[in-house]
């Protein structure tokens, strides 16, 4: 398993290949997720009001090869952390095994996909 992930001004890019099988991958993932987001968070200290910024997740699934149930977990829990800002989750370039597991569990129905990163980051714009 490999991934990374880029910050961009309105989104961050996260870009899996290999086998997304492993907890212990996923969990390192989703532990430089939030990395990434308690940089940009911060505290109104006149206030004590936590504030979120909008976060976008834009996850590139192209050269994924395998994908388990923790796998599906690891989508499921990106697109709450998103949506819990007011941002969007899309996944983007799923091969057909990973779009007919989406179709199966019902999932396409939750999560934003679209066929390439220019199309990804429009429907952001649209937002």
């Amino acid at each position: 398993m490999e991934y990374s992930i880029t910050e961009e001004d309105q989104y961050m890019l996260v870009q899996l290949s290999g086998k997304l099988v492993n907890d212990n991958d996923i969990a390192k993932i989703l532990e430089d997720v939030q990395a990434i987001i308690d940089e940009k968070d911060f505290q109104n200290s006149d206030t004590e009001i936590r504030i979120l910024p909008k976060l976008n997740i834009l996850i590139d699934l192209s050269e994924l090869e395998l994908m388990s149930s923790s796998g599906l977990s690891l989508l499921v829990r990106l697109l709450t952390k998103a949506r819990k800002t007011g941002g969007e989750c899309i996944l983007i370039q799923l091969p057909d095994y990973i779009a007919n597991l989406m179709l199966i569990t019902k999932l396409e129905s939750i999560f934003n996909i679209k066929n390439s990163l220019d199309e990804a980051i429009d429907a952001l714009k649209l937002a």
